[in-house]
């Protein structure tokens, strides 16, 4: 198990060693965009988790329904009565992202909302440089949606220190549902993504690769939205 910490110079070490090690098979889930150049030529089996790489012909690839996550976050903030919805955006290019902004969108065109979005990378940091940044552009914002959980307590954290009320205010969706989103305070409304599930299904798909058995190119997995306490129904 190697972490790069989104160095693309050690992503590619990591991948040499796991071929120099002989392993069965890669599960990569990765930020890096070059990864799929230094994967090319890997003769070893590859499963691709969360999102797609340009120009990299992987064995599977294993994703939650972004789109559909997107337009379900969406929904409910209109559900909600916001009528001024800003999107946080992956500002890289990620499949994932593309996917979420892409759902997000198409619920603006079915409400005739303006589009509203602010670039923010997957990194909490960015996400409290991002509050500043929305609110200069979009002073009336009373919806949000986050690119992750961590990114949406970020925004919390940022507008509560302005003294903006969350939900009374603005109203807040993350992605992810990750365990700390109960714990934290306010509960976090967001998206749920069957994370354990796809792991499982990456490392299967390894294991039948190695057994020379035929697997399913494209895994994609369910999303639901779960309601806590950042956003309030009418």
């Amino acid at each position: 198990l190697c972490s790069s910490g989104g160095d693309e110079e050690k992503e590619a070490v990591n991948i040499q060693m796991f071929n120099q090690l002989r392993a069965d098979g890669i599960v990569v889930m990765t930020n890096c965009a070059e990864t799929g150049k230094v994967l090319e030529d890997c003769p070893i089996p590859v499963v691709l988790v969360d999102r797609k790489l340009d120009g990299f012909k992987e064995n599977a690839l294993i994703e939650a329904d972004n789109y559909k996550g997107g337009c379900l976050a969406a929904e409910h903030l209109v559900q909600c009565g916001c009528k001024k919805i800003v999107c946080l955006k992956e500002p890289s290019g990620y499949s994932s992202g593309n996917e979420r902004y892409r759902g997000y969108l198409a619920v603006c065109e079915k409400y005739g909302l303006k589009e509203q979005s602010v670039d923010c990378t997957y990194v909490y940091e960015e996400g409290i440089r991002a509050v500043g940044k929305m609110l200069e552009q979009y002073p009336d914002v009373d919806g949000v949606i986050a690119g992750n959980d961590m990114i949406a307590m970020a925004v919390y954290k940022e507008l509560t220190r302005m003294g903006k009320k969350i939900p009374q205010e603005v109203q807040l969706i993350g992605f992810d549902d990750v365990k700390f989103g109960q714990i934290f305070t306010p509960e976090l409304t967001t998206i749920h993504q069957s994370i354990r599930e796809m792991g499982t299904a990456a490392a299967q798909i390894i294991e039948k690769c190695v057994e020379g058995q035929p697997c399913q190119k494209k895994n994609i997995f369910d999303v639901s939205l779960v309601v806590r306490e950042t956003t309030m129904e009418w």
